[in-house]
């Protein structure tokens, strides 16, 4: 007797999902991703240094010496301070109003570039391409304030 094979798809039609049954094969193709994801998963965690192990409570005890990374070099906190600086002030005043709002949205408040391509109807590849575009212009002025 032959095992039956069952998938849970859904159904675009009927918006739900369903129960299919199909060859081992199909069953074995459609699972490949998920199985290799598991298990470079555990593979993964079996070699990796849980944060927990880290928090001790009494810190003399530490075989090992751990370092958290430095809130003040991070890429966050030196762009929030040059944004502070005149300089980039004066070279934001160079841009567009659209380029700006780009700039702003992009890096200040952390929007993806798929997200804002949605919103004013370009690809993610046309808002990087513009994004690549305004940090060139900010480069050159930055090198040759006016």
């Amino acid at each position: 007797m032959e095992k039956d094979y069952i998938l849970k798809v859904w159904n675009t039609l009927t918006e739900c999902y369903e129960e299919v049954t199909v060859t081992k094969e199909l069953y074995d193709e459609y699972n490949r991703s998920h199985w290799k994801i598991k298990r470079n998963d555990k593979r993964f965690f079996e070699h990796e240094i849980q944060f927990s192990t880290l928090e001790e409570e009494d810190n003399e005890s530490r075989d090992g010496n751990y370092e958290l990374a430095d809130l003040e070099q991070a890429p966050e906190t030196l762009l929030m301070k040059a944004l502070q600086s005149e300089e980039l002030k004066q070279a934001l005043a160079q841009l567009s109003q659209d380029e700006v709002e780009l700039f702003e949205v992009l890096i200040h408040d952390n929007v993806s570039e798929n997200d804002y391509g949605r919103k004013i109807g370009l690809t993610q590849q046309g808002v990087s391409w513009k994004k690549q575009q305004i940090i060139k212009k900010l480069k050159k002025f930055l090198k040759n304030p006016l």
